[in-house]
């Protein structure tokens, strides 16, 4: 019977450690990442829940398998309205039987600057629109770029109910879309 080296014992003893101490990790950066998720449903502390989207247009849907991500900017040469970017929304989507989220950064961008005046202080009303839209879309709705322009069209159609009098909302910009 061979017997083990001392050398061989502590090298594999070091794995062992080294592997435990990935793993501990691994679990504390996916708790992190699930609770950057789900910060602005308000389960995370209120300085998340608060932090607007970026403004630069950049998509991040890419973070995960069930997401797709979309960067929209007004054509070279566009005129360009006044720009409102929302804070990022979380809502369950409508499905039958999985429990499909969606994770949304929405820019809006108003005529002028009366709309987006009139849409800050409607505020609650263009949260509420929002998360009635997105909560009767289903995943497979929403996974193709048509999809994508049928839910815009969708929500600048309603918000501009909500600003008859101005000039209204010119273009919805999905600047971060995540499917989970």
């Amino acid at each position: 019977m061979a017997l083990v080296s001392k050398e061989t014992i502590v090298k594999g003893v070091g794995e062992v450690l080294l592997l435990t101490v990935s793993g501990v990790l691994c679990i504390a950066a996916s708790r992190v990442v699930v609770a950057r998720a789900l910060a602005p449903i308000g389960t995370a502390p209120a300085a998340a829940v608060a932090a607007p989207p970026p403004s630069h247009g950049g998509g991040h849907g890419a973070e995960s398998g069930g997401g797709h991500g979309e960067t929209a900017a007004p054509a070279h040469g566009a005129e360009t309205g006044v720009a409102y970017p929302l804070k990022t929304t979380v809502v369950n989507l409508a499905s039958d039987s999985d429990h499909r989220f969606a994770k949304v950064s929405i820019t809006l961008e108003g005529q002028d600057a009366a709309t987006i005046d009139r849409l800050k202080e409607l505020d609650h009303q263009v949260y509420d629109s929002l998360i009635e839209i997105l909560g009767n879309v289903r995943a497979q709705d929403v996974a193709t770029d048509e999809g994508k322009e049928r839910l815009k069209d969708s929500i600048r159609e309603r918000l501009n109910r909500l600003v008859p009098d101005n000039a209204g909302v010119k273009s919805v910009y999905l600047t971060e879309f995540l499917v989970q």
